[in-house]
Order: structure tokens, then C-alpha cells, then sequence
């Protein structure tokens, strides 16, 4: 059986959650699969070092550049699956071709409904009118639609908007990469001093730098605490994303210059060192379809303080800190009193066995077996 697997943003030079998710589930499926071949469709040639790396030279995959000069979904990768059909085309980006092929079935990833609290979907936006309308294309005509929590296909069912057989809807949880564990104080030493880190202790942020994320509110708290320590800091991991401005601007705005630190977009090699020299891992994300860095902080036995939202809860269940991420004065209250207060390490310990059950190996099996049971139905 030929199938097709969506490419497009692995070429990028600096991956954000949904191209971490797609290099970890290709990169394991190549691993696994030895009986299905593959198809990857990139918008640029990759190196011959990062094909390697994705594929393990299994000889069951190839890739296709498709041309995306007008658009690469809806002219480079129509025409592509139209002329030459797969069995399966599974995305993992929440776009599909307006066209199809009929031997072609669908799998469509939709990580989560985001936009609903991102300021570049505003209301009198034409992206806040379009990007639903794709949402919806792509719940109506795809086979199957993989979601990663409960907490998202809960969100897709009960938009009204959507009007979709909610019966498609397939939970595949995403995964933690086994680089991600408790390091040694050396190893803490030794990249503090590689990131110039001279706090005493520190929280750290990790995800894409965008208005969704909550920087300012946390950064507003975060100042009130460090009236009354300033020995210490903030660590900001992340790339930037869009409508960033704001959110490097916080630290100056409430006088917090010098303990708030933009690291940019870490290394999966430094990111289980830092999380493990740190504090608290805090994220007061207004929305999140799953939440991959807080599963990487409960890999590395780092307790966290997190928005109550319900992606969140489901993976840290009564493990984590929970606070409404738009109540300064609780975000406030909640850092005084962690900070000043010995961790629970009877949670820490229990976060960290509830992180063993999501592994990238796991996730890319399911999908795996996803893909056969099409063929066992034909």
C-alpha cells in the first residue's frame, strides 16, 4: 500500500509544535513500517543528512518537491494526488486539497481549535472568516480525523459550526522524545553557563512566542514576585511567532528587565537540561490542543504551573498547578507561594510515570495500524 504523508513544513529551519509532531511521527514510522512505502511531499529539496534522519534510510520511502508557487495544497499537491493517487494521504497540518481523487482516503491531524483565541484571527479579519471554513472542509471530507486529546475532539463536537460525523474523530495522543529526562547537576551547571544564566532559581516558558500564549499576563505576575527576590529570573524558550511585539516588550513594561530572559528556540539537547535546572515549568496558554512542552517538563520530574484549561488537565491530571490563566491576582498568589514553598515530590513522581505513557513510538503505531486496517477492508 502507497502512502502519502504531508511534508511541507519540515523544511523550515526552526520547528514549532506541529513540525515536532510531524518529524517525530514520520521519523518513528520509518522506523516501524517495513511492509507500507511512502510517499513524503516537501515544498523544498531536503538535505541528504535530514532525509537520513527522518526516513533511516528505509528503503520503503521517497519524497516528492511538489510546486507551490500559486499554492502548495491547493495547486502543487492537488495535481500531484490526482495524477499519481496514494491509498492514504494523511496531513498533519489541518489543510487538504479541495479536489480529490477517489482511491485516495483522507487522514487529516487537526492539533487543536487555536484559533479561536489568536489576535491574528480577529473578528473583522478575513482569516477569522476562512480559517473555520478550512476547519470545516477538512472535518467534512476527510476519512478519518486524528485528533491528540479529549480535550480537542470535545471542542470540535461541540462547535455547532462544524456540522460533521463526529464519528471520524480518532484520539492518538502525542508523544515526549526519550531525550527528555531528569539531567545532572553538572549537566545544569554547564548550560547555564552556555545560555549566560545567573539566577539563583528560575521558571521557564517554552513554546512559540504569539499572542495565545499569555507572555504578558505571566511576565506582569512574575514582576510582582521578584519585588521580593529579585535573585530571580525568567526564561523565555521559544521562536518567534507572530504578533510577538507585545510580549517582548512585557519585561520592560513592568520593570523586569534584567530577571526575563528571550532565549530563543532551544535544542532538543539543551531543552531537558535547562527544564531540569529549573524551578517551576509555567505556561498560561489561553488554548492548546495537547501540550508537548508540559509533557516534556513531567518527563524531566519539573512541577509546573499551567492554565486550568482542559488539555492541560487531561495530561497532568492532579499532578500540576492549576490557575486561571487571565486572573493576575491567583497567577500572583499561586508563584509567591510555589516559590516559597518545598515541591510535592510525591507529584513529581507521578507526573513522571504518567509521562511514560506518550511516546512518540506509540504514536506513530497507532497510526500505523490506522493505515493497515484500510487495507484489511478493501
Amino acid at each position: 500500500m502507497i502512502i502519502g504523508l504531508n511534508g511541507q513544513m519540515l523544511t523550515i529551519d526552526k520547528f514549532a509544535g506541529p513540525e515536532v509532531y510531524t518529524f517525530n511521527v514520520f521519523k518513528n514510522i520509518a522506523l516501524t513500517d517495513k511492509e507500507n512505502k511512502y510517499i513524503v511531499y516537501f515544498n523544498s529539496e531536503p538535505s541528504k543528512k535530514f532525509w537520513e534522519e527522518l526516513t533511516y534510510k528505509n528503503p520503503n520511502f521517497s519524497y516528492k518537491v511538489l510546486d507551490g508557487r500559486f499554492s502548495w495544497t491547493q495547486w502543487g499537491l492537488l495535481w500531484e494526488l490526482l495524477l499519481h493517487p496514494v491509498a492514504i494521504f494523511f496531513g498533519a497540518t489541518h489543510t487538504i486539497p479541495v479536489i480529490q481523487h477517489p482511491k485516495t482516503r483522507m487522514i487529516s491531524m487537526i492539533h487543536g481549535l487555536e484559533y479561536k483565541v489568536n489576535k491574528q484571527y480577529e473578528k473583522n479579519s478575513f482569516k477569522y472568516l476562512l480559517h473555520p471554513i478550512i476547519l470545516w472542509w477538512v472535518l467534512r471530507f476527510s476519512k478519518i480525523i486524528v485528533v491528540p486529546s479529549t480535550a480537542t475532539k470535545n471542542a470540535l463536537i461541540n462547535n455547532k459550526f462544524f456540522l460533521f460525523n463526529s464519528k471520524k474523530i480518532i484520539i492518538i495522543n502525542e508523544g515526549v522524545s526519550d531525550k527528555f529526562f531528569k539531567r545532572s547537576q553538572e549537566e545544569v551547571d554547564e548550560i547555564k553557563r552556555k545560555y549566560e544564566i545567573d539566577y539563583k532559581k528560575y521558571l521557564i516558558f517554552v513554546s512559540t512566542i504569539q499572542p495565545r500564549k499569555n507572555i504578558p499576563i505571566m511576565v506582569n505576575a512574575f514582576s510582582k514576585v521578584v519585588i521580593e527576590n529579585d535573585n530571580i529570573g525568567l526564561l523565555i524558550c521559544g521562536k518567534l511567532g507572530w504578533l510577538y511585539q507585545e510580549s517582548l516588550e512585557s519585561p520592560k513594561r513592568y520593570g523586569v528587565e534584567k530577571n526575563v530572559k528571550f532565549v530563543g528556540r532551544v535544542t532538543d539537547d539543551d531543552l531537558p537540561v535547562l527544564l531540569s535546572g529549573a524551578k517551576y515549568f509555567i505556561s498560561l496558554s489561553l488554548e492548546e490542543g495537547f501540550g508537548i512542552p508540559l509533557l516534556e517538563a513531567m518527563a524531566c520530574q519539573l512541577p509546573s504551573i499551567v492554565s486550568d484549561i482542559p488539555s492541560f488537565k487531561e495530561i497532568g491530571e492532579d499532578t500540576q498547578i492549576y490557575v486561571d490563566p487571565q486572573n493576575l491576582e491567583k497567577i500572583t498568589d499561586i508563584l509567591k507561594n510555589a516559590l516559597n514553598s518545598p515541591t510535592d515530590q510525591n507529584k513529581i513522581n507521578k507526573a513522571y510515570e504518567l509521562s511514560k505513557k506518550y511516546t512518540w513510538e506509540k504514536t506513530s503505531s497507532t497510526l500505523i495500524s490506522l493505515f493497515n486496517s484500510f487495507n484489511k477492508n478493501r
